[in-house]
């Protein structure tokens, strides 16, 4: 249920007017009545409402979408979708960032309740830490579907949707091996910090079925923060000059990939005939470059979709049952930026 300034009232024994003037800091309310009304409002886990209400509904037809990173295209495409979704349906989109940092994140998930949003889409990058403020959610009975929903999140009360990014990861070590290539390696930001959704099971998964040696270390190469273009740019000059047997390199996302591509233009080597190079997401930059890249399809839109089906479905009906879960699975699309091995020689690692 949700809390009121009448029930602070009644704990408190003062008007709704008082609590009103003392969550507002009005001058004319005592030190000691304030005191006595934000103590209760907490107790009572009030959030202050800070969007008009539909008279009689009590709906702000609101969805709010919290997302890591809107300079990322997938995320833009996954929110295009779920705008649509909502806009159909009468409905707007607020939408919030948190550039993959953990106060942020928090931060968010408060605001979202405090705006009263009639339901929430969010990509959550550090479940465990934020499952108390995602019970509160199932609690007050506000829809919160989980975009990417964590493996690990099976007996939490939250719905979501969680892609299989094993399948994708172990096609493109297929491909790549099918190409010849051995020397493979796994451009990531987050190895260590974030659940992988599959994508090193996937890595070891395809390795061993080709009777390759996995060794993560070895494979998955970690040693920057962040996924966006110059990342991947950096992460490339950094591993070829490391590891110059190298002759293909997946990226965490398209971006990264890219990144890559530009690095390895800039050392003098040629993207397929040198080295090959895979992305992940299948955003729009994956069909514009002049090398259409070959990339892992994570279902953007139809990930978008769906949630946003659950999220309604959610506001029709007046029980809740167990949260519901919907699967899907990456896939490989083969594109141009990956060719047949090439063995070229290290001095040609000169960059430009």
């Amino acid at each position: 249920m949700t809390v009121t300034i009448y029930d602070i009232a009644k704990a408190v024994g003062t008007t709704h007017a008082t609590v009103s003037r003392a969550l507002h800091n009005n001058p004319r309310i005592s030190d000691e009545t304030k005191e006595k009304v934000k103590n209760a409002a907490k107790k009572l886990g009030y959030r202050p409402n800070h969007t008009a209400r539909s008279f009689g509904t009590g709906k702000t037809h609101t969805i709010g979408l919290i997302t890591p990173d809107l300079g990322n295209p997938y995320y833009v495409e996954y929110i295009r979708a779920a705008e649509d979704g909502c806009a159909s349906r009468g409905y707007r989109l607020v939408c919030l960032e948190y550039i993959f940092d953990a106060d942020r994140e928090r931060l968010c998930l408060e605001e979202m309740l405090e705006r009263r949003c009639d339901g929430i889409i969010a990509t959550i990058t550090r479940f465990e830490s934020l499952k108390d403020i995602i019970e509160e959610f199932w609690e007050r009975r506000i829809p919160f579907i989980s975009s990417g929903l964590p493996p690990d999140a099976a007996e939490s009360n939250i719905d979501g949707t969680y892609t299989n990014h094993g399948k994708g990861i172990e096609q493109a070590i297929d491909h790549l091996i099918d190409l010849g290539h051995k020397e493979i390696v796994f451009v990531a930001s987050w190895a260590k910090q974030f659940k992988d959704y599959g994508r090193f099971s996937g890595l070891e998964k395809g390795f061993k079925k080709h009777g390759l040696p996995y060794n993560f270390e070895d494979r998955v190469f970690s040693r920057f923060t962040g996924d966006q273009l110059r990342d991947g740019m950096e992460a490339t000059r950094e591993l070829l000059l490391t590891r110059p047997s190298s002759t293909a390199i997946i990226g965490t996302n398209d971006l990264v990939a890219l990144g890559a591509m530009r690095t390895v233009c800039d050392f003098g080597l040629k993207v397929p005939n040198d080295i090959s190079i895979v992305g992940c997401d299948n955003t729009w930059l994956a069909k514009s470059l002049p090398v259409r890249l070959t990339t892992i399809d994570h279902k953007t839109k139809e990930t978008a979709k769906v949630a946003v089906e659950i999220l309604f479905e959610r506001l029709r009906n007046k029980e809740w049952i167990k949260p519901k879960r919907i699967e899907f699975e990456s896939e490989l699309v083969v594109g141009e930026s990956t060719a047949k091995v090439r063995q070229w020689d290290l001095p040609k690692l000169e960059l430009k």
